[in-house]
């Protein structure tokens, strides 16, 4: 499924110029960006990672769906959608909210929207080329879309990221669930 996504950018970089698109191996769901946590925090976070998923998973998750945040007008993100298995994710992501502000971290207040990132515009592009460029696109990849079939979700990972010139590099701290 991974490839069948990674396939999707490279059909889109192909028509909308100005993104930066992730690589096919760091393609992943961010159920919480922690930013900088202090090593002590570690095993804290790995106790409540222990206990949620239990509740939810395994989600079944079907992917569909191109859009953007902050929104179509401003787009700084080109993501791909959760058709399926949304809701769960959405109360998944909710829990370990609460239970990272027991913890003591700054509270999430945006809702969880679930998507995977394929892309981030480039400071300066122009945003209505592209805005038009990736509603033709979306109207054109969404019929593929049923092909990428379903993902089910049966753990959770505690990932590190560290930041290059020449993008994110991920390091997996723990896993956690089935």
């Amino acid at each position: 499924m991974r490839e069948d996504i990674y396939r999707l950018s490279r059909s889109l970089a192909f028509h909308i110029p100005d993104v930066r698109w992730i690589p096919e191996q760091n393609l992943h769901l961010t159920l919480a960006f922690l930013g900088n946590v202090e090593s002590r925090r570690i095993a804290g976070i790995q106790d409540l990672l222990d206990k949620a998923p239990a509740r939810y998973l395994p989600i079944t998750a079907r992917f569909g769906g191109l859009g953007s945040f902050p929104n179509q007008k401003r787009p700084r993100i080109i993501w791909l959608g959760v058709m399926e298995g949304s809701k769960e994710l959405i109360g998944l992501a909710e829990d370990l909210n609460r239970g990272l502000e027991i913890l003591g971290f700054e509270p999430e207040r945006k809702r969880f929207a679930p998507h995977l990132t394929l892309g981030r515009v480039k400071r300066g592009s122009r945003t209505s080329e592209l805005r038009e460029a990736l509603k033709k696109d979306a109207e054109k990849s969404i019929r593929g879309m049923d092909s990428l079939g379903s993902l089910n979700i049966n753990m959770i990972l505690l990932m590190k990221s560290t930041l290059t010139s020449r993008g994110a590099i991920y390091q997996i701290l723990s896993r956690h669930g089935n």
